[in-house]
């Protein structure tokens, strides 16, 4: 009996020095192929043990990367061993603490950068974000040099696009809504997208969002939420048609009604005027300017207006100041209708013929040069809706 015992014991312990040599054995192969990795791509390989202290860290394709093992221990029962990569969105090679360079025209590149990212067919983990650094967890210890290199290309990627998809704005809102609708390995990191878009935003734009003009659409900024489940959403800021965040004009919005206007825009003195001649669609505007118009011209307006489907811009019409130049002859009936579509229609002041028109130079109408009566008409105009 004793014998058995013995021998009993014997195997245990001997197995178990196997068990330790294998491990010892396979902890030293991995560290090789970390330490590989590290010279290959010259990083930093601290050796440590995996209990602790081993790593790779340093500059990859410009941005600083740090690989880990990481264990967890959830209510005091072993949660398993991951590979753990962490790389810099804001510490770039070439200076400490500046985002990336790059840029995004439009939400079009912004999808074609995505696509050619092949996560799917590299990431075996998941990968989340803030505005600082991306992260990358993969479970056990991923030894393959060539796939470890794989996803460090493609998080170097992501974290070169993802300032550029921030300063995007509203821009790349429908296409990071998307992905967090269809779910996949970019969710998280397009769920903190979205949110650091709302914050830069808000704290860009939100304090004068309603003085703001998106130079395409001509429409006030404003709040726009994006609702990513039942539970949660996100607020950010940009035009009210497009939603674009980039691009904004700050200023005072008038509709000029002048056929001898020979330009869509000119702004001056803090407000943009805008020939509706030119631009026969409706638009955000505070006041209306008539200045050269026909009976039919000035009907053709105020049915657009009254035809108007968008309720922020019907309520504020009864509100509105509309400006006749008194060398425009409008009959009563006209008037009649501008009165019930603007809440104070009246006619400017007749003002005297200068020598030297000053109303704006060629450089910001692009013609030769308004003169005479033309000019003198749209100058009161404009004098008379600024005030």
């Amino acid at each position: 009996m004793d014998w058995l015992v013995f021998m009993g014991c014997f195997m245990f312990i001997f197995f178990t020095m196997i068990c330790i040599l294998l491990t010892h054995l396979d902890n030293r192969n991995k560290m090789d192929r970390w330490r590989a990795l590290a010279q290959r791509n010259n990083l930093s390989f601290e050796p440590g043990n995996w209990l602790g202290g081993v790593g790779v860290s340093g500059y990859y394709r410009g941005h600083w990367v740090e690989l880990a093992p990481y264990s967890t221990d959830h209510q005091g029962q072993k949660g398993g061993v991951f590979t753990h990569i962490v790389v810099s969105i804001r510490r770039s090679q070439n200076s400490q603490m500046s985002p990336t360079t790059i840029q995004l025209s439009s939400r079009e590149e912004l999808i074609e950068n995505l696509m050619q990212l092949r996560v799917d067919s590299q990431l075996r983990g998941n990968v989340k974000a803030n505005i600082w650094q991306l992260s990358y967890e993969q479970s056990g210890i991923e030894t393959d040099i060539k796939r470890l290199e794989a996803v460090l290309d493609v998080l170097s990627e992501l974290a070169d696009i993802y300032p550029a998809a921030v300063a995007l704005g509203g821009e790349a809102v429908p296409v990071l809504h998307s992905i967090v609708k269809n779910g996949g390995k970019l969710r998280d990191v397009a769920t903190q997208w979205l949110y650091d878009i709302g914050n830069t935003t808000q704290r860009r734009l939100k304090a004068q969002a309603g003085k703001l003009l998106c130079p395409d659409c001509l429409a006030r900024f404003a709040a726009r939420k994006v609702q990513l489940s039942w539970l949660s959403s996100v607020t950010y800021y940009g035009c009210r048609m497009c939603g674009q965040s980039r691009n904004v004009i700050e200023a005072r919005s008038v509709v000029v009604l002048n056929r001898h206007m020979q330009t869509t825009q000119l702004q001056k003195d803090g407000t943009l005027y805008t020939n509706w001649f030119s631009r026969p669609t409706l638009f955000d505007f505070d006041a209306v300017a008539i200045v050269r118009a026909s009976d039919e011209d000035v009907e053709r307006f105020a049915l657009q207006v009254g035809n108007d489907m968008e309720n922020l811009r019907k309520l504020r019409y009864q509100d509105m100041r509309c400006v006749i130049s008194p060398d425009c002859e409008l009959s009563a009936n006209s008037r009649r209708i501008l009165e019930r579509m603007f809440g104070q229609v009246e006619t400017g002041r007749k003002r005297k013929a200068r020598s030297r028109p000053d109303l704006v130079n060629a450089e910001l109408i692009g013609q030769a040069e308004l003169i005479g009566q033309k000019e003198q008409a749209l100058e009161m105009a404009i004098n008379t809706t600024a005030n």
